[in-house]
């Protein structure tokens, strides 16, 4: 009963960026749902977008100075919800996207306080409003450095990844790449919670596009019969930061051989477009 409550908490509390619509909405990237990052998002015109987001994985098999695992990022898109609904557990009544890209990765510790990591996943996307589905692709590479100063612990990482999705016509196709740096400290102090143990930890990050990833804003909205009808206007970003507070916990929050080690929260910028974010991974 204890691990179904903390699922549930974790499926309902976990959102990344989607472009909305009740009745049909095409949408350039709810197909890179699991890559995006997650939050509450506000446009410009202070529209919100939410998706629920699993990032499951896993450890399979270490071998010498590598760790062999498995990736099952999972995105779920919702329509007329929003933060404020939140509080009142006024929870949605539809689905509007699904997506699921898993994957395999390899960490490589070359140092002890020196790591490589590669992933590669390989998914689908669905949008249910319009019956389209398209093929998700992603790979990425990182370098990640321990180091400590004085009793603090930090961690820097450098990130090399793409994303990209290919439907049945030219025009259901689209990908971007992007370099992230990320730095995370946490503090000299371990916290007890029941049978566990947590460390706050602060972190920064930025993330710069090669190529401008587009979101499309709904404005002029207006209800009809319980579902919302929206024009879309796009927003191009080419890079975006961030700032905020985990808690890693010594032992998995959901099952020892699968679940989140963190949880925190954010806030991320970017031009016309800003998130509060919900965590439960490493966010850098």
């Amino acid at each position: 009963m204890v691990h179904a409550v903390r699922f549930l908490l974790m499926f309902v509390c976990c959102f990344i960026a989607l472009p909305i619509k009740g009745e049909e909405v095409r949408s350039v990237h709810y197909a890179f749902a699991n890559y995006l990052g997650g939050g509450f998002y506000t446009t410009g015109g202070e529209q919100q977008a939410n998706i629920f987001n699993m990032p499951f994985s896993f450890d399979v098999k270490d071998e010498g100075k590598n760790t062999y695992g498995i990736r099952l990022p999972v995105s779920v898109g919702f329509f007329n919800f929003s933060l404020v609904d939140l509080p009142d557990l006024d929870l949605p009544d539809e689905i509007g996207t699904l997506s699921f890209t898993p994957g395999i990765f390899l960490r490589h510790q070359l140092e002890q306080d020196f790591a490589l990591e590669f992933y590669l996943d390989f998914g689908f996307a669905a949008n249910l409003t319009t019956n389209e589905n398209v093929l998700v692709h992603s790979a990425g590479v990182s370098a990640i450095s321990d180091y400590r100063i004085d009793d603090y612990d930090l961690i820097l990482a450098n990130r090399l990844y793409y994303a990209a999705y290919e439907g049945k016509f030219d025009a259901d196709q689209d990908a971007y790449a992007a370099y992230q740096l990320g730095l995370d400290v946490g503090i000299p102090h371990w916290y007890a919670l029941g049978n566990n143990y947590f460390q706050p930890r602060f972190f920064v990050s930025a993330h710069w596009y090669f190529k401008e990833v587009n979101f499309y804003e709904p404005v002029n909205d207006m209800q009809r019969f319980g579902s919302l009808d929206f024009q879309l206007g796009e927003i191009s970003i080419n890079s975006r930061f961030e700032a905020g507070i985990t808690f890693k916990f010594r032992e998995n929050l959901m099952y020892d051989w699968m679940g989140w080690d963190r949880i925190g929260i954010s806030y991320q910028y970017a031009d016309n477009i800003s998130a509060i974010r919900l965590l439960f991974s490493m966010p850098i």
